[in-house]
């Protein structure tokens, strides 16, 4: 990575309140699932993106569109929709709950603030993750064993699985994997906005139910197949509303360049 990324301290405040944000988003979710509510937190999940229009105006005093505003909450009522019937209320914990809101509203503050941080420090991307993620792996290492069965004398303790080298393969594919989507978050929020990310995480769960839908024999359901049709249909609305509203190539050349690439 070096040489590659650039180098150079960057700012502990802003670089802690991320930290901080990634480190409640991934110990709420641990905690949710040890209170046997990650049911809830994956139908509440979908949220998220009308969060981050919220989040947006409360840091950035940025007004959402109406339009936009009803294609966020449209995209993210037809997951829920498709989701709600996986968990039981009879499962569901006020711990669990209160873990998994906590989650939800740090992972809306993230690419928001993901935004703040770039805009006032002028900071690559790539360099700001590094920073990130190497502090939240100091924070998270000593702490998510604790939330995530630790019990050694429970059938499912974290203690009691065998690693064999097919699992540390699959262990180090996902934290690539997992790498390589915290970087899409801070590129499609340095390029374009943390709602546009919040429509970007839609389209992807959106995907998973689709890919569930054709390869694991999922059920189809009237509820799963109209959930899945206002995701995506919202999506691309606004897809393509924000490439109508994107300048361009031939308006961002400056106009002497503009003139010079022209034929004579």
């Amino acid at each position: 990575v070096v040489g590659v990324v650039p180098t150079g301290r960057l700012p502990r405040r802003e670089v802690g309140m991320l930290v901080a944000l990634q480190v409640a988003m991934v110990l709420g979710g641990s905690l949710a699932m040890y209170l046997d509510s990650i049911a809830f937190l994956q139908t509440i999940n979908p949220l998220m993106a009308p969060l981050v229009g919220v989040c947006e105006y409360v840091v950035l005093r940025k007004r959402t569109s109406r339009t936009t505003a009803g294609l966020a909450v449209t995209a993210a009522f037809g997951l829920v929709l498709a989701t709600a019937t996986e968990f039981t209320w009879h499962h569901v914990t006020i711990g669990g709950v209160f873990s998994a809101v906590a989650a939800i509203v740090a992972a809306a503050m993230f690419p928001v603030w993901t935004r703040v941080v770039i805009d006032r420090l002028k900071c690559d991307s790539g360099r700001l993750l590094l920073d990130v993620a190497l502090w939240t792996l100091v924070c998270i290492t000593p702490t998510l064993p604790v939330f995530d069965n630790y019990d050694p004398h429970l059938e499912r303790s974290i203690w009691a699985f065998p690693i064999t080298l097919p699992i540390w393969i699959g262990i180090l594919l996902s934290g690539l994997l997992g790498f390589l989507m915290s970087l899409s978050i801070f590129i499609i929020v340095e390029h374009s906005s943390a709602l546009t990310y919040g429509f970007v995480n839609l389209s992807r769960y959106a995907f998973v139910l689709i890919l569930d839908l054709a390869f694991l024999d999922r059920h189809l359901t009237p509820r799963l197949l109209l959930g899945v049709a206002c995701t995506v249909v919202s999506c691309t609305l606004y897809s393509m509303r924000l490439s109508r509203s994107s300048p361009s190539p031939a308006a961002s050349i400056p106009q002497a360049d503009h003139q010079a690439l022209s034929p004579h």
